[in-house]
């Protein structure tokens, strides 16, 4: 019996062995990393470097996934660097076009490197790519800001791709990234000298426009603030009306009465006519009445 479980157990630890060295195992050649990809969240999990690696995420293929890739990788993109006076229209059409490509290296043993592999594949690319762009547009500064120089820009091209590929190199090496090979690929674009001037008349028109909705802005605040306290105004005085009724309920009628007053007509009549005449009363239908007599329903 004893060597029944033995041999059971042996097998299981095969088993374990070999299911271990199918997902958990990697033997890597130079230049390459694993990486370990969190397939809940699709982040990466942490990467792997050595000849040989051992990854214990393997053995939960359902939930990581272990993928190689290249630590030297080549990348082609088209940089676009906005002309800092027009960033306010947010149009691409004023964008300077520059078409690179470049090769480079990813040394997994520094942080700020091993950070860029984290991105994984796609991640790795444009994150450099991205580092690329910024320092192009830092080199580009004296030659569009302030103002767009179009003509100097592009006599100085080549010796300005040349000054871009050499501060790249150096910048990018201390972040453990060996860029081995920079070039502008094709031709720049660069944005007419009319169509930068007719950008800037354009703004100039934003914000004349602007100024002057600001102007109607404050103005409508204002309008809308003085009748807001007018109603609260009202509103308080119909509350306070509100209360005095409430403690005087008799104040109707008197209210009531007064604007009656107006309208009200006055009718006196005398005993005789002699005057005009007694015929004169039966002749419109008017009975006598005592003197003095005051009928307020007329």
């Amino acid at each position: 019996m004893a060597g029944f479980f033995r041999k059971i157990t042996i097998l299981i630890l095969a088993v374990a062995a070999a299911y271990a060295a199918v997902f958990c195992f990697r033997l890597l050649k130079p230049g390459k990393a694993v990486v370990v990809e969190d397939m809940r969240s699709g982040s990466v999990a942490r990467v792997l470097t050595g000849k040989y690696c051992f990854a214990y995420e393997g053995a939960m293929p359902w939930w990581f996934s272990l993928r190689e890739i290249p630590l030297e990788r080549e990348f082609s993109g088209t940089a676009r660097i906005g002309i800092p006076g027009l960033s306010a229209l947010d149009d691409g059409r004023y964008d300077i076009r520059i078409p690179v490509r470049f090769r480079y290296l990813a040394d997994p043993d520094i942080a700020s490197a091993q950070a860029v592999i984290m991105r994984g594949e796609t991640g790795m690319d444009q994150e450099v790519f991205s580092r690329i762009q910024s320092l192009m547009r830092r080199e580009l500064v004296p030659y569009i800001d302030p103002a767009y120089k179009r003509d100097q820009l592009n006599y100085n091209r080549d010796r300005l791709a040349a000054d871009i590929g050499k501060k790249i190199r150096q910048e990018m090496k201390r972040g453990g990234l060996d860029v081995s090979a920079f070039e502008f690929e094709g031709g720049m674009y660069l944005p007419a000298a009319a169509e930068y001037y007719e950008a800037l008349r354009h703004l100039d028109e934003m914000g004349r426009i602007k100024r002057k909705n600001d102007v109607e802005a404050v103005i409508l605040v204002k309008k809308l603030d003085r009748e807001k306290m007018s109603n609260e105004e009202y509103y308080k005085k119909l509350i306070r009306i509100s209360e005095i009724i409430k403690n005087n309920p008799d104040i109707l009628k008197y209210i009531y009465i007064d604007k009656l007053a107006d309208n009200m007509k006055v009718v006196s009549s005398v005993d005789s006519f002699d005057v005009l005449g007694d015929s004169s009363a039966k002749k419109n239908n008017v009975s006598p009445s005592r003197k003095g007599d005051i009928d307020n329903l007329r």
